[in-house]
């Protein structure tokens, strides 16, 4: 007789350490007032937890936006209310006007050491790279232009060569600031309108790297744009490859190229310019509300001779969070957590496929009525926050009963995760 699988408390409470992750929020009260904490205290705060777990390994780690909303009821001299954990929610009529502010957490992403890693302490540190506009020729003065990407590039790296990072790099994340915090690149906060042009807003690079010897990196960087598939009709949208088919062309590529490593892999919001079907305008942070397209940028170094050379073979699985309360009349929908999801689902399916190394875990805002696999957004009115795991290796779904069920509608004491912790 087969053993049987284990249960979901088991596969969670046994392995729970394949990835976890660990959220810095930048937000304290002080008595009765609230604090903002610039990112660099928020490193600081992540690496004195490291130093009291030291058989943590960090896998990766990532800038996450948390939106807070201005009520529209309100004067312009209220405070910002947080919005649900997982979902920004405008008022149709309202969406022209809606000013919100995106509180930047640091997340961590860590798993338990093995036999086979380093007794050193993980320590975390990043740069930010200032983009000098002054160098390039922008279009309507929008100083977020998509394709000024290439010139940014070639200047990351050339400030790499001249200022080498003390250790490896682990993530590369394309960040917004406000015009007016340009010079603090470490601001926690950024205000956006939900259709405005982005001229208040500029973008710069964060590259976070785990401490160690000084590295001489070289970035390369590629770009898979969803390709337009179906015609343009009156009153439909326009179609595009969705997520699993620019996946299978970004594995086409990786194959004729067994001496990258990946850093990570980034989804980013570009607008769609009226010129269909596929001019891309500037970059938008994942709220915003403007006709877009999810672009995938591959991150990438080349391996020393001295490493072994293998292809990646590289997959991917999106986790959405499960419907709580449907759509109703008087109530709109509400979807559970992240925290839930990552204990119901996300722990669980690593733990499955714990053989298989993970490359980056990133978070992403898409329109709440999509599935997690379209990669255009349409003047959406809600935003729903969703995981996406990349692997090297082939993954599978879980056997029926090993993942914990979608939470129940009729469910009002829905258990709360345990898997996050907030410092």
């Amino acid at each position: 007789m087969e053993d049987e699988l284990p249960s979901y408390e088991k596969a969670v409470k046994t392995a729970v350490l394949l990835l976890n992750r660990i959220d810095i929020d930048p937000l304290i009260r002080s008595g009765d007032n609230i604090i903002c904490m610039n990112f660099r205290e928020l490193t600081e705060k992540a690496n004195l937890w490291l130093s009291k777990h030291r058989n943590c390994r960090v896998i990766n780690c990532e800038t996450l936006s948390t939106p807070y909303i201005k009520n529209k009821t309100q004067s312009q001299n209220s405070h910002f209310i947080p919005c649900e954990e997982n979902i920004l929610d405008i008022d149709g009529e309202y969406l022209p006007k809606c000013h919100y502010c995106l509180l930047k957490r640091l997340r961590v992403y860590i798993r338990s050491k093995t036999i086979y890693d380093s007794d050193e302490l993980d320590e975390i540190d990043f740069i930010n790279f200032h983009i000098n506009y002054s160098n390039y020729e922008m279009l309507d003065n929008d100083n977020t232009f998509y394709n000024i990407w290439t010139g940014i590039l070639q200047s990351l790296n050339q400030y790499l060569n001249e200022n080498s990072l003390p250790g490896t790099i682990i993530n590369i994340q394309l960040q917004f600031i406000n015009k007016d915090k340009m010079n603090d690149l470490n601001c926690s906060r950024f205000y956006e309108y939900s259709k405005d042009s982005n001229n208040s807003s500029v973008i710069f690079l964060r590259i976070f790297y785990i401490k160690g010897n000084i590295n001489h990196q070289k970035l390369y960087a590629e770009d898979f744009i969803p390709q337009f598939i179906g015609n343009k009709q009156s009153k439909k949208k326009p179609k595009y490859e969705n997520m699993t088919s620019v996946m299978g062309r970004i594995q086409k590529w990786i194959f004729n190229r067994p001496n990258i490593h990946i850093t990570n892999i980034q989804t980013l919001c570009v607008e769609l310019l009226k010129d269909f079907p596929q001019t891309l305008g500037s970059y938008k942070s994942d709220y915003h509300f403007s006709t877009s397209l999810r672009i995938l940028r591959v991150y990438y170094t080349i391996k020393t001779p001295s490493l072994s050379i293998y292809p990646i073979k590289l997959t991917f699985k999106c986790f959405f969070p499960g419907i709580v309360r449907p759509d109703s009349s008087e109530t709109p929908r509400i979807c559970e957590s992240l925290d839930k999801l990552w204990y119901r689902e996300v722990i669980p399916f690593v733990n499955y496929n714990s053989h298989v190394k993970i490359i980056n875990v990133e978070t992403i805002a898409l329109e709440e009525n999509s599935n997690t696999h379209i990669m255009s957004d349409d003047n959406c009115k809600r935003k729903v926050l969703h995981v996406r795991v990349y692997f090297d290796g082939p993954v599978a779904d879980p056997p029926p009963g090993f993942l914990m069920p979608p939470p129940s509608y009729s469910s009002s004491d829905y258990h709360k995760s345990q898997s996050c912790q907030i410092l």
